[in-house]
């Protein structure tokens, strides 16, 4: 939490929202509006791209089939491209770490988890440990230069919540958590 009171997430969520969504929202701060304004125009000029029609295509399609349908293409469509991104950065370290003969468990929205059955990467602070993040971010430098990427030991999350965040199921034990 933050001296305003905002989580992070909550903060993630304020700033990508401009992106993310088509609409022009009315939002608090001196910093929030124009960022709001610039984004819109950042998503025009992207879906204007001709490398990104299929994107586009997609980002469409993905609104026709929402019940009710959406007209939010363009904040799909920046959703849309984020995820690609991620996916090609993840996959990068994914295949080098693999090279260097890491067993990889899963893979994640924006990161990876790597079979320790030896434990040394409890350690975060280890050199072992630093030496992956470093790894980790050379590659996405590769693939995107000057993305300056930082990369984080995680704990493993194993819940899975619905859109009220509230959590539904535990996949660390399978079973279903009681709804109240």
């Amino acid at each position: 939490m933050d001296e305003t009171g905002a989580t992070r997430e909550a903060a993630k969520e304020k700033f990508q929202t401009p992106y993310t969504s088509m609409w022009p929202a009315a939002r608090q701060g001196e910093y929030l509006c124009p960022l709001d304004q610039e984004a819109k125009k950042i998503q025009q000029e992207l879906m204007g791209i001709p490398d990104f029609e299929w994107i586009v295509g997609y980002a469409q399609r993905s609104c026709e089939a929402k019940s009710p349908p959406s007209e939010n293409v363009a904040g799909s469509f920046i959703s849309h491209l984020f995820q690609f991104v991620e996916a090609k950065l993840l996959d990068a370290v994914r295949c080098k770490l693999t090279c260097e003969r890491y067993k990889i468990e899963a893979l994640l929205f924006d990161g990876l988890r790597i079979a320790d059955p030896s434990g040394y990467l409890a350690d975060a602070h280890s050199e072992l440990a630093k030496s992956i993040l470093e790894t980790a971010r050379i590659e996405c430098e590769k693939v995107a230069p000057g993305i300056k990427m930082v990369w984080a030991w995680k704990a493993p999350d194993f819940t899975v919540a619905n859109k009220a965040k509230q959590i539904v199921c535990s996949l660390e034990s399978g079973q279903p958590a009681p709804l109240e």
